[in-house]
């Protein structure tokens, strides 16, 4: 019988060997596939367009909100519509849709933002839930959009806004925008009337200017204000940054004070914080306390607590209870992993 070769000839064999593809020939090494794979497309964020001045494009980024907002209608009517079951707004929907679409096109002049508000017929405190609304929105675009619009509710006088807005800026070394000028004179004027939560955010502006006898003379005025329900919040955040000033000054034994008050009296998480920071893991209150603040979602309290529980582990190593004890250090961490620090912790 004859072989294959035979029956083929050797000039078969050639054009054989031609047909075969190189990249079906595995072992070949004078056929070699130089096909280059597609580079994948950059995820890089591009720059926005920059105009003539160095800064951004206005018009671009109001074209980016617009594009944004075709693009996710479902999600951000969806958003709209569980604001409006939960009473935060009192608009529809897809009124609230449409005002988005009008403040994308709005003229940013002078007094542009009374005229906007007049012609929709809303007040300050409607844009500003709107825009809390919207720096919600899985659209990255939208939410500075939203971020955008809580500034203009800030100038337009909202306190809420305002206070949002400066803490950000507060947080961020960017306090002496020139955009946040209106913002930063109507929190004084708030704060010189007397509104707690405007005198606080002010004190710790002044702080942060290292003005620190004004700053100090601020959360004083809130700390001696007659307790109601309305302020209770604003007078705990008060004396906790009452507690941080002593603190810098070497005065731990007043900032203990303060931060005790806080905690005890009027249930301020990061009072409960930082007054169990100052107390010896040896004291039984100092777990507690902790875990008070970390439920709150103070990040560096549920940084403390996985620590706390890391030293309780060392300390029982070959025992049940230094395993449990590990186990819970572990969580801690891990959802100390998901959150985000809060600015302005001392350290013990």
């Amino acid at each position: 019988m004859q072989s294959i070769g035979a029956l083929v000839g050797a000039h078969s064999r050639g054009a054989l060997r031609r047909c075969i593809k190189p990249s079906i020939r595995p072992f070949s090494s004078s056929y070699v596939c130089h096909a280059k794979a597609p580079r994948a497309p950059s995820t890089k964020r591009q720059p926005r367009p920059l105009n003539a001045e160095g800064r951004s494009d206005r018009q671009s980024q109001r074209r980016e909100w617009i594009e944004a907002l075709i693009a996710n209608p479902k999600a951000t009517i969806a958003q709209f519509t569980l604001a409006k079951k939960a009473g935060a707004l009192n608009i529809e929907p897809e009124a609230s849709v449409e005002l988005l679409r009008s403040y994308c096109n709005a003229v940013a002049e002078p007094g542009w933002e009374v005229r906007f508000c007049r012609e929709h017929k809303v007040d300050p405190s409607t844009l500003s839930m709107i825009s809390m609304v919207l720096q919600k929105n899985p659209a990255r675009p939208l939410r500075k959009m939203g971020e955008n619009m809580a500034v203009c509710a800030a100038v337009l006088g909202d306190l809420n806004s305002i206070v949002a807005v400066l803490h950000k800026a507060l947080r961020n070394d960017q306090l002496h925008h020139p955009g946040l000028l209106v913002p930063m004179t109507k929190l004084k004027y708030y704060a010189n009337q007397g509104n707690a939560e405007a005198m606080v955010m002010y004190g710790r502006i002044l702080d942060r200017q290292k003005k620190y006898a004004e700053a100090a003379e601020m959360f004083q005025k809130v700390a001696e204000t007659p307790r109601d329900g309305y302020v209770d919040a604003e007078i705990g955040n008060a004396l906790v940054q009452q507690g941080d000033l002593c603190y810098r000054d070497g005065k731990k034994e007043e900032a203990r004070m303060s931060f005790k008050k806080a905690a005890i009296e009027f249930d301020n998480p990061e009072g409960y914080y930082k007054l169990a920071i100052m107390m010896p893991d040896e004291d039984p209150l100092k777990e507690t306390y902790l875990l008070k603040a970390a439920a709150s979602r103070i990040r560096d309290a549920a940084v403390e607590v996985s620590a706390l529980y890391n030293r309780a582990a060392e300390l029982h190593a070959s025992t049940e209870e230094g395993r449990q004890a590990r186990l819970l250090a572990d969580q801690w961490q891990k959802l100390a992993a998901h959150q985000t620090p809060k600015p302005n912790d001392i350290v013990a």
